[in-house]
């Protein structure tokens, strides 16, 4: 059990015009500052550019929000970091589509939740030198009866693997690659708003060489109103409890207990996140993460709270 400051982000927007602006955003933790994003971009709807240090084309393209402060096995292996480059967007009625072409990202290792052992396969960003990634997503939203939209996306990223990662110099994982140099992810995501509720799933097929992973995950979300606040009259205005469920499933890897990036995993997501007052919400949640590790299963449950203030 700690307690620590997590981040302290600063978010920065400088509208050039009505269709220009520059933004971005300073990350500053204990280990130091960094520049976490940064974007220009022309135009809008229906067509629009932008170039910068930014997420996969699929990140934002619909309603899907993991709410929670941590991230799905999904999250983790292939969204959650940033990759320098261009991109080309638009949206047009029910349709939305985006084309990149980015320095990619290199195959590493990342803890699933919070704590820093037992670390997963997960795409790095910013350090990825000869890395050429090409990327699509497309969204149709189908427009249903009360405020009821299905949001329909797809999306694919193709690049080649690096000496380093075929080797094993980067993350110490040859065996796991092979001699190949093929590198896809391609998956598909369908979001359902209804209202209050959030409902998804994803599934994304992933192929590094010879090394296979097939990840996949559901949630389910609801935030309900309090007709008057629960504490002194002004706070704790709404609750909003997250369930989310996936696996990451590994192919033509022998599972090592001493590896924990050969590990099949499955991790379930339990939150209840309060909006106590504005701007201000406190995130609790607990972390179900099970391992198949060709041996004894670790004890790696964890238990999370946080405060996130915004002004």
């Amino acid at each position: 059990a700690r307690f620590f400051l997590d981040k302290v982000d600063l978010k920065i927007k400088a509208n050039i015009s009505k269709d220009i602006y520059v933004k971005g955003t300073l990350e500053a933790k204990t280990s130091g500052t960094k520049v976490h994003s940064w974007e220009a971009r022309f135009g809008s709807a229906p067509l629009w550019f932008k170039v910068g240090l930014f997420g996969r084309s699929a990140n934002g393209i619909d309603a899907y929000s993991k709410k929670t402060l941590t991230h799905s096995l999904n999250d983790t292996s292939f969204w959650r970091d940033q990759e320098q480059g261009v991109m080309l967007g638009g949206e047009y009625d029910n349709l939305a589509w985006r084309l990149s072409y980015s320095n990619g990202l290199s195959l590493n290792k990342k803890q699933p939740a919070t704590d820093s052992s037992f670390k997963m396969f997960y795409d790095k960003g910013l350090y990825a030198a000869g890395k050429h990634e090409l990327g699509m997503a497309l969204r149709y939203r189908l427009e249903l009866a009360g405020k009821n939209t299905l949001d329909l996306t797809g999306f694919g990223y193709w690049d080649k693997l690096t000496a380093g990662e075929i080797s094993g110099t980067q993350a110490n994982i040859q065996t796991a690659i092979g001699g190949s140099d093929s590198q896809k992810r391609v998956g598909g995501r369908l979001t359902w708003k209804v209202g209050k509720a959030l409902l998804a799933y994803e599934l994304v097929k992933a192929d590094d060489g010879s090394l296979e992973r097939t990840g996949w995950f559901g949630q389910a979300s609801y935030k309900y109103r309090f007709a008057y606040p629960l504490l002194a009259g002004k706070y704790v205005t709404a609750v909003e409890p997250v369930v989310r469920y996936g696996k990451m499933n590994l192919d033509n890897v022998v599972q090592a207990t001493n590896q924990p990036e050969t590990w099949d995993r499955d991790k379930l997501t339990l939150a209840l996140l309060f909006d106590v007052y504005k701007n201000v919400t406190v995130k609790t949640e607990y972390y179900f993460n099970g391992e198949t590790t060709g041996g004894k299963e670790p004890n790696n449950n964890e238990f999370l709270m946080q405060l996130v203030v915004k002004f």
